[in-house]
């Protein structure tokens, strides 16, 4: 698996010549990629809907009893648009506090944002950037308790970032001619294929709120399960899927 950090490259000089004698041919769209290598590709993504949590809820009072309740969303006490200091039907009032982490992990298939073809007609072996061949724009799948709001949104991507580095965010965009990565080797006579897998950052942590009576006294703390995969900016994963003889 060749890991890159994303850099800007171009082909040099050289190289251009070389390519300009022996005449290498690239695939103009992922149409022209071969079945077997899209599957094989394909494969390798682990974004799955299961990641997300199912949401649970609990209660703790200023004593520490504990009790499992119906999560808020779910009560009607407060919605996916609540800012944090709404007042819900049962008049107490739930004020967001923070997003405890639960061992953020690395996903480096997160999605796949594209496969690259690059075929070296010639004898002598030539260096090869990978460049994106459609655009696309690969998004965070979280639980709707965190893409709810932007508070809590921020906040959970900021705790990814803390743990795993990086640059977490919602969304990512690939463009038409981009490259991406370092250069590679393609030996005279082959045929590779590269793909590029968009780097996710999981975690399936807790919400922590805070509970106030209608009166505005603190009573407790309310938790909820929330979790998914954002998306990491700063890293870019091309790996090698095959290598064909022409």
């Amino acid at each position: 698996m060749l890991n890159f950090k994303k850099i800007a490259l171009s082909v040099s000089l050289s190289v251009f010549f070389v390519s300009m004698v022996y005449m290498p041919t690239f695939a103009s769209e992922n149409t022209t990629i071969p079945k077997r290598i899209m599957k094989i590709a394909e494969e390798k993504v682990q974004a799955d809907k299961k990641d997300i949590p199912i949401t649970k809820a609990w209660e703790v009072d200023l004593n520490g009893n504990r009790k499992e309740v119906t999560p808020l969303n779910l009560s009607n006490k407060i919605d996916s648009e609540m800012s944090t200091l709404s007042v819900p039907v049962d008049e107490f009032t739930y004020v967001f506090e923070d997003y405890i982490t639960n061992n953020p992990k690395t996903n480096w298939h997160y999605a796949l944002a594209g496969v690259y073809r690059s075929h070296n007609e010639g004898p002598t072996p030539m260096q090869v950037s990978y460049i994106q061949q459609a655009s696309t724009t690969k998004s965070w799948s979280v639980s709707v308790n965190i893409s709810g709001t932007a508070e809590i949104g921020t906040t959970f991507l900021a705790k990814l970032k803390g743990t795993l580095g990086g640059e977490l965010a919602k969304s990512e965009s690939y463009y038409n001619g981009q490259t991406y990565g370092e250069s590679y080797t393609v030996p005279g006579g082959e045929t590779r294929y590269l793909a590029n897998y968009t780097v996710g950052g999981y975690d399936n942590g807790t919400l922590v709120y805070k509970k106030y009576s209608p009166e505005g006294f603190l009573v407790g703390y309310y938790y909820e399960s929330a979790g998914g995969t954002a998306i990491n900016k700063a890293y870019v994963n091309l790996e090698l899927l095959t290598s064909d003889p022409t």
